[in-house]
């Protein structure tokens, strides 16, 4: 070895190491045993909604799209508002998408992914799935 340091440990500074031993010489490096005092990352859930969009039969929400009245009898909605149009586009959606691709509550889990996706990542994320 002739002085140099060949054999390391490197922790983070917060990360409290046991029970060194080093041991016998394995080839030209010493085996080293030690014990680690960490915690299990917490693991925050949160409850959001989604829809199985797989299970979606395209030709069956296609036929019932072409059935429904954004599609027939056009000649009625002529007089309709903007916002009267919208609201009926949004309410037939939603009606179709439920039938054919309804949703669910499910929970999901983050835990701590890496050392820079802190709190406000995760809050930017939580936003974003939502």
């Amino acid at each position: 070895m002739a002085g140099h340091t060949l054999d390391l440990v490197i922790t983070k500074s917060e990360t409290k190491l046991n029970q060194t031993h080093v041991g016998d010489m394995l080839s030209d490096h010493a085996f080293i045993t030690f014990t680690l005092n960490v915690k299990k990352p917490h693991v925050e859930r949160f409850w959001t909604t989604s829809r199985s969009w797989r299970k979606l039969s395209r030709s069956a929400f296609e036929a019932d799209l072409k059935a429904s009245q954004l599609c027939t009898d056009l000649h009625v909605l002529h007089d309709s508002s903007a916002d009267e149009l919208a609201q009926l586009y949004d309410t037939s959606m939603l009606t179709l998408l439920d039938k054919h691709c309804p949703a669910v509550k499910i929970q999901r889990r983050f835990g701590s992914l890496t050392p820079w996706f802190d709190a406000d990542c995760r809050l930017l994320l939580l936003v974003c799935v939502s």
